[in-house]
């Protein structure tokens, strides 16, 4: 009888060991990058273009990466994930709002960080990666308060969701809010449905927006996909630009605020985008840069942006 207990324990002892080793290990492999490699020239031609924040400025970018999901379009993630880790290594964000993050992405951010960095909400229930996450600078930046919401409305929670977080410059002892999001998006033959699910969406991150200047007394930064663009001429109605009018009706996009605007070959100021930075509050957009060059398209099917405040 004790020899069966033995073997019993012995047993689940194994088990437990099996169970904590092995998901570490399996997450060490898929996140190591040794024998992925940047684009040829990549790095150097990111060089070209990026140019440093001025001293005092806060430096926020958002980035949507694009799944490793074939049905979604999107090439393997190694290779691109070696191009985000210099791209972030080379703009030197202070808070990245990240979308589109699977868990293979997950893997390789998270094991690849450059030092100093960390990530906010990476995980629902410890198996199932959210996809809407934040990065941020802790060498720099102390979290006040964090914390997340799950649209009422939305087709995939672990997209359509809000991270955000009250940070604190270390230094100049300065306060701001960020806060990141994807929204749903209009499809064919769904308009009116999906239209109601992204205002629903709208009303709920502009509450939330409200609510964290107020309680906190600072500006706040809005950054993510919202799958819709400007109203231009050229703007197409699935594009759903009066859900655009409607953040821009309470938040300053930072483009258009921003004291110098920079563009790559790919896209001009004219051009609407799904991606924006907005502000609320009393900050002031100084630098607006969107990297929409040709080598940028390996490494996404959207083009990073970021902005430069002071605060």
């Amino acid at each position: 009888m004790k020899k069966s207990k033995k073997i019993i324990l012995s047993v689940l002892c194994i088990l437990l060991c099996a169970v904590i080793t092995v998901p570490t290990v399996v997450f060490k492999i898929r996140g190591n990058l040794g024998f992925a490699e940047t684009e040829n020239g990549f790095a150097a031609k990111l060089s070209e273009n990026v140019k440093p924040a001025q001293d005092g400025e806060i430096r926020i970018m958002s980035s949507n990466l694009l799944v490793g999901y074939k049905s979604w379009g999107g090439l393997p993630v190694k290779p691109r994930a070696a191009m985000y880790i210099s791209l972030i290594q080379t703009v030197k964000p202070d808070v990245i709002g990240v979308q589109e993050m699977c868990d293979g992405w997950y893997c390789a951010i998270r094991n690849n960080l450059p030092k100093g960095y960390k990530m906010l909400y990476p995980f629902s229930t410890g198996v199932f990666v959210r996809m809407t996450a934040m990065i941020y600078n802790a060498d720099r930046l102390s979290v006040v308060q964090s914390g997340q919401i799950k649209y009422k409305k939305g087709d995939n929670p672990r997209l359509r969701r809000v991270v955000w977080a009250v940070f604190e410059d270390k230094q100049s002892k300065k306060r701001f809010a960020v806060t990141n999001t994807h929204f749903d998006l209009l499809r064919e033959g769904q308009e009116e449905q999906e239209m109601q699910t992204m205002q629903a969406q709208c009303d709920e991150l502009l509450e939330l927006i409200r609510s964290l200047h107020a309680g906190y007394d600072c500006p706040v930064f809005a950054t993510g996909d919202f799958n819709t663009k400007e109203d231009t001429p050229e703007t197409p109605a699935i594009d759903a630009p009066e859900i655009y009018e409607r953040l821009a009706g309470e938040l300053a996009d930072s483009k258009y605020a921003a004291e110098e605007c920079s563009f790559g070959a790919e896209s001009s100021f004219a051009d609407p985008s799904y991606d924006h930075i907005f502000l609320f509050g009393s900050a002031k957009a100084k630098r607006f840069t969107m990297l929409s060059d040709p080598y940028m398209h390996a490494m996404s099917d959207h083009y990073p942006i970021y902005t430069d405040l002071e605060i």
